[in-house]
């Protein structure tokens, strides 16, 4: 496939920014902390001033504070930005993710638009019945400490084979290197980074390379 440029300009569509804004605003507890009053009065001009810094390639992260939850058994380290910072990740990977999904195999799941715990659960079922010799034995395995140990430049070399836009890449950038190592568990672009590094070094070798017919991957 070729790389992908004019991503930023389909970003910074009032739309775009706008379902950003309504998406991190979601919920009675959000709109109501001293963050999300300040941002409800003052919405046009908070994505006005995103906008412009989104166009220009300007935009930073303003720091983050961590909090640390169990999940399936496991305790990670979350990092949380605050809400204005939220809305421009959210709106750059509300965009982002839609080209990446194209590139994915179909049998990976989790982090994906339409595709969650029930759809994968679905092409399993599905390839079940109609090879149930060839699906006769599985083998099952996990990535463990995924984003504490995920390469910074394998993400970046990811993401430029995907996209041309420097403007984009630099931005990207700045997500993936939140954190010295590592990609933050909990960034919205992390999902998406997370998803295009396995897609590249595990999903389309698998499947291309060594022609692995029934392969499946929740993330």
């Amino acid at each position: 496939m070729r790389r992908e440029g004019y991503i930023i300009e389909e970003i910074i569509e009032y739309s775009n920014m706008s379902e950003a804004f309504d998406s991190v605003l979601r919920g009675t507890g959000r709109k109501r902390s001293r963050q999300g009053r300040f941002l409800l009065a003052h919405r046009e001009k908070i994505i006005a001033e995103l906008t412009a810094s989104i166009a220009d390639g300007s935009f930073r992260l303003g720091g983050y504070h961590e909090r640390e939850i169990e999940e399936y058994g496991k305790k990670r380290i979350l990092q949380i930005l605050s809400m204005k910072d939220r809305i421009a990740v959210f709106a750059i990977m509300n965009v982002v993710d839609r080209h990446l999904q194209k590139r994915y195999i179909r049998t990976t799941g989790a982090s994906i638009k339409r595709r969650g715990t029930h759809d994968l659960m679905n092409c399993i079922r599905t390839d079940l019945q109609k090879d149930p010799e060839g699906t006769l034995y599985a083998y099952k395995f996990d990535i463990r400490r995924f984003y504490d140990n995920a390469r910074q430049d394998f993400v970046m070399w990811c993401f430029r084979r995907v996209f041309k836009d420097e403007r984009l890449l630099v931005l990207l950038e700045r997500f993936v290197k939140l954190l010295p190592e590592g990609i933050s568990f909990g960034l919205r672009s992390s999902q998406g980074a997370g998803n295009l590094l396995l897609s590249v070094f595990l999903d389309h070798y698998l499947k291309d390379k060594y022609g692995v017919r029934y392969y499946y991957r929740y993330c």
